[in-house]
């Protein structure tokens, strides 16, 4: 019987992963202030919460790091699914990677608790190491990254709204042209960057307004020359 399994990666290929580590800060109390000691009524109280006015503070740091592949296991059982305990990716696989100069274990965990999950460039072991750090900046990358996905979102929300009012305008023999497209779209994706609050046209028998909706997307209301009113 012959079985053959393709792996992401062969032996001698170059891996990256995320490794992680901890380190502690100190900072004046957060319940005494820093003050330690306080009087009352002649009476001397010492803050129960730290000693001397500072208490220590856990951060968690994720770094890349890189390794060459130098066995590869394979569970002929199936697949099962693990969680990766720094992205805490649920992985489904049969294959475990060794790595020098980090030894593999069972149930597919690096004896080091490194990240299950390896990566073919240090650029995308980097991202996910961003993803999961407590630091200011990649607090400050994930809100940046998440702020870029839902404008991208709402702009293909406001390209499909604008669809429909072409639509709308066919079913009442009302021309559009590509001019009429564009001056729409921009208005909505100023809305949606928050340059303008709202915006309003004319255009043959219509009268069409852009606003800010639910989540930041952008609400099209178009009101024909006889009253009918149609938002998207």
């Amino acid at each position: 019987m012959d079985i053959n399994i393709k792996t992401k990666f062969s032996i001698g290929d170059t891996v990256y992963f995320v490794k992680e580590s901890t380190s502690y800060y100190e900072i004046p109390c957060t319940h005494c202030g820093g003050n330690y000691r306080e009087i009352v009524n002649n009476i001397e109280y010492k803050c129960p919460y730290c000693t001397g006015g500072r208490e220590k503070q856990k951060i968690k740091h994720y770094e890349v790091e890189s390794g060459i592949v130098t066995n590869i296991r394979i569970a002929l059982y199936g697949e099962r699914e693990v969680v990766d305990r720094i992205t805490h990716n649920h992985i489904r696989t049969n294959v475990l990677y060794s790595v020098t100069p980090h030894n593999a274990v069972d149930d597919y965990y690096d004896t080091d608790a490194n990240s299950i999950s390896k990566y073919e460039s240090d650029a995308d072991a980097d991202e996910a190491a961003t993803m999961a750090c407590d630091c200011y900046d990649a607090r400050q990358y994930r809100e940046q990254k998440a702020q870029a996905e839902r404008r991208e979102k709402n702009i293909a929300k406001l390209k499909s709204s604008i669809n429909a009012v072409q639509d709308y305008c066919t079913e009442h023999n009302i021309k559009v042209g590509d001019e009429f497209c564009t001056l729409v779209t921009n208005a909505g994706v100023a809305i949606i960057d928050g340059i303008v609050g709202a915006a309003a046209f004319k255009f043959s028998r219509l009268s069409i307004k852009l606003a800010s909706g639910n989540k930041s997307a952008v609400v099209i209301k178009v009101t024909y020359s006889d009253g009918t009113q149609y938002e998207v």
